[in-house]
């Protein structure tokens, strides 16, 4: 099992006339989000207006999880989601989306050739966090609190990407209340 622990890069964020998005992950690293040429991709973008329509993405599946504000999605032809922090909804690129309300989201984004889900994890207090490791690339990004896991000391905002060759656990320790999502990538 190799563990990386990865530390956002802030050149990587992207202003949109209704906020921001910041590229968290991409896959294969070399990839342009704006090429469109990744297998998978994580962002955390912020939602700053009371209505927008998300930029068509076709060919690619969308995972998106509410971490903060009220959120309410609504695809043209499908389905209408009402979120709260840590709710997800999933769907297609190419489908026509409103959002309604301020928020601010996790998304991942997934083409051909790679499938992937979120959990949240929330921990209140000081204890460890037994994290099962089940799919090719694993995900474990701090969104509040403090943790260590091995050697590595994390912050909110942090990642540890997990690559292994059978199914494993690592287990997180937490100094403070905790959220966590994992992001599990299955490759095809």
């Amino acid at each position: 099992m190799i563990i990386q622990h990865l530390k956002p890069n802030p050149s990587k964020t992207i202003t949109w006339a209704k906020g921001t998005s910041q590229e968290l992950f991409i896959y294969p690293p070399a990839s342009d989000f704006q090429k469109r040429d990744f297998l998978f991709r994580i962002s955390l973008a912020t939602v700053e207006a009371e209505q927008s329509m998300f930029t068509p993405l076709p060919g690619i599946q969308r995972t998106l999880m509410l971490l903060e504000g009220k959120h309410t999605l609504t695809h043209e032809g499908h389905h209408t989601k009402k979120l709260l922090p840590f709710d997800q909804d999933i769907f297609q690129g190419d489908w026509q989306t409103c959002s309604r309300g301020k928020a601010t989201n996790f998304n991942l984004m997934c083409r051909e050739g790679a499938q992937g889900t979120l959990k949240h994890i929330g921990v209140s207090h000081s204890e460890q966090v037994v994290c099962h490791l089940v799919a090719d690339v694993e995900l474990i990004y701090l969104h509040t609190g403090n943790a260590t896991c091995e050697d590595k000391r994390l912050t909110a905002g942090d990642f540890l990407m997990i690559e292994q060759q059978s199914f494993e656990q690592v287990i997180i320790n937490c100094s403070n209340g905790c959220d966590f999502i994992q992001v599990s990538i299955f490759l095809k």
